[in-house]
């Protein structure tokens, strides 16, 4: 009892600047939800009940009157389709955390809801969150098909003055596909931007392309995307992109025919990651300034060297290969891009988990003998100064074989001096073998 009035004693103590930044994390979504993925299982029903900011007044007279005056701790909405409340009381409490955030600039995270039962409520929702437009920031909308039609009668002359980073992914499209466009323009300060089963350009073309910086496009496997509205949406960005990411995407190869030859320059392009995305049309576009390449969650025949050897050629310094597992196929598709990629300084090796589904050792030692250097051999990658390996060891010679791929590298040539094994099970083992084998590497683990 002593042990817990103390440590209550010890946060009373604290300065405000501090409380306040401790009580912002805790209040803040998760923070392991990645806008790029445009990840929306992770939103989570909104109640006050259990919401982190109406929680903290719970606590203490005092707590409460520093939530009550700390407006960020109300700015954050993460809403699913699950409201357990009366329209009368989720427009009034929905309305008391938005006085309660002031005029602090808005993060919403708004997930779909396909239940017939939820209409009302996200009507409600939708309407009071339409009307604080202004204050928009963070935005991630999902909508469904009611949605679409209840933005369709309001006002297009919406105005979005700190809106940032918007990211809308729409499940039902036939509105969008019969002429119908989203109420979002006017949005002077737009750089980020994601897409997920949009056709373009008609729809969107009033969105303000020539100020996107990162962009990122998503179209579920199961739907094939039409190969014009793609490179549209491409041709968009083209100018000012410089984080890119393209997520499914799976029209087929005779499509490109559809769209001619023409060269897509991107100039400015910094970062491209594919997720379960096709390779075959990069060879459509250049990207000279390009660093850093990932390939996540890819487990098909397809090759990446081709667009990296152009005519346009990349001097890519990181390259992350994240994938399903470790057959033969994907080692020589590892061993082809890496050939292509002299300038290669950092290298993020591991393996991609879909939900419940557990992977094969990706870590095995056919891919690690990629990367070794044998007797003789000219050094694939000569620059090398990080290695970053996620996943598993699954046997003890795979173990071996990273010790083995470790020492080929650490010859007096080689540049390696870092292995970052963080997300690497069994780092610990990791650890001490590279310290029994004296090899000079910082292991991060």
């Amino acid at each position: 009892m002593s042990h817990e009035s103390s440590s209550a004693h010890l946060i009373d103590t604290l300065p405000a600047d501090i409380l306040g930044q401790i009580f912002s994390l805790y209040a803040a979504c998760d923070p392991k939800t990645d806008w790029f993925g445009l990840d929306y299982s992770r939103s989570k029903d909104w109640n006050p009940a259990t919401d982190p900011a109406w929680q903290i007044t719970r606590v203490c007279a005092a707590w409460r009157d520093f939530a009550l005056a700390t407006p960020l701790l109300w700015r954050t909405l993460s809403i699913s389709g699950e409201v357990l409340y009366s329209l009368e009381s989720l427009r009034g409490l929905l309305g008391l955390q938005l006085a309660r955030s002031a005029q602090t600039p808005l993060i919403i995270d708004l997930g779909a809801s396909w239940r017939e039962s939820t209409a009302g409520s996200r009507a409600v929702i939708l309407e009071v969150l339409i009307g604080e437009a202004h204050r928009w920031e963070d935005v991630k909308l999902k909508l469904n098909q009611d949605d679409l039609q209840l933005l369709a009668a309001m006002s297009s002359d919406l105005v979005f003055p700190q809106l940032k980073q918007l990211a809308l992914a729409v499940e039902v499209n036939d509105l969008l596909d019969n002429g119908f466009t989203p109420p979002f323009r006017n949005m002077p300060l737009l750089q980020k931007l994601g897409l997920r089963a949009i056709p373009a350009p008609s729809p969107l073309e009033h969105l303000p392309w020539s100020q996107i910086t990162s962009f990122v496009i998503t179209w579920p496997m199961s739907l094939l995307a039409r190969v014009e509205d793609f490179f549209a949406m491409l041709r968009s960005v083209a100018p000012t992109v410089v984080d890119l990411a393209i997520h499914g995407c799976g029209f087929r190869t005779r499509d490109l025919s559809r769209v001619g030859n023409e060269l897509i320059i991107l100039p400015r392009l910094e970062s491209l990651t594919l997720v379960f995305a096709e390779t075959f049309y990069l060879h459509r576009l250049a990207m000279p300034a390009l660093q850093n390449f990932c390939i996540r969650g890819f487990s098909g025949p397809a090759r990446a060297d081709g667009f990296l050897n152009g005519p346009t050629r990349p001097s890519v310094t990181r390259f992350s290969f994240l994938s399903l597992d470790a057959t033969p196929k994907i080692s020589a598709m590892l061993l082809a891009t890496l050939r292509c990629l002299p300038s290669l300084r950092s290298l993020v090796l591991g393996v991609v988990s879909e939900g419940p589904i557990i992977t094969e050792d990706f870590l095995s030692p056919g891919l690690l003998k990629v990367l070794e250097c044998g007797p003789g051999e000219a050094n694939l990658i000569p620059d090398l100064e990080e290695l970053e390996l996620r996943g598993q060891f699954a046997t003890a010679s795979g173990l071996s074989s990273f010790i083995k791929m470790l020492q080929s590298r650490c010859l007096p040539q080689g540049c390696l001096h870092t292995v970052d094994c963080t997300e690497l099970e069994g780092s610990d083992t990791a650890n001490q073998e590279i310290q029994k084998a004296v090899l000079p590497i910082k292991c991060i683990i």
